[in-house]
């Protein structure tokens, strides 16, 4: 059996600062569409959503950005959010929004990285 080495200080100041940083825009975020931000039901009629599917994303964003700061709980933090931003970007690039795309491309790299840092997590969680 391998012994499993600790993370160094270096990974775990880097993933809880990205975490962190993720989890403050997606809570903010979240929070504006649980609030019916005027902008965000604009955007959400604009992509052709139901003003419904602006909460369930708000609830999302919000549950995902609590989900990363807790260790046992960030990897599906990571999954909710990561999912978010794929349909994020594919809604904007549907309705030719290509300015605005790269702002949820931008969490997703950064989401795949606190990921990546998070890869003994995932391990854990398919049992390997």
């Amino acid at each position: 059996m391998s012994e499993v080495s600790a993370p160094s200080k270096g990974k775990v100041i880097a993933t809880w600062i990205l975490s962190g940083l993720i989890a403050l825009v997606m809570l903010m975020a979240g929070v504006s569409k649980l609030r019916g931000a005027e902008e965000q039901v604009k955007g959400f009629a604009a992509m052709g959503y139901p003003t419904w599917f602006l909460y369930v994303t708000g609830v999302i964003e919000v549950v995902g950005a609590i989900l990363l700061f807790i260790p046992k709980t960030a990897v599906f933090g990571v999954l909710l959010l990561g999912a978010t931003m794929v349909g994020a970007v594919i809604s904007l690039l549907k309705m030719g929004d290509v300015g605005h795309a790269p702002i949820p491309f931008v969490f997703l790299v950064v989401i795949g990285i606190i990921g990546w840092l998070r890869a003994d997590s995932f391990r854990k969680l398919l049992g390997k």
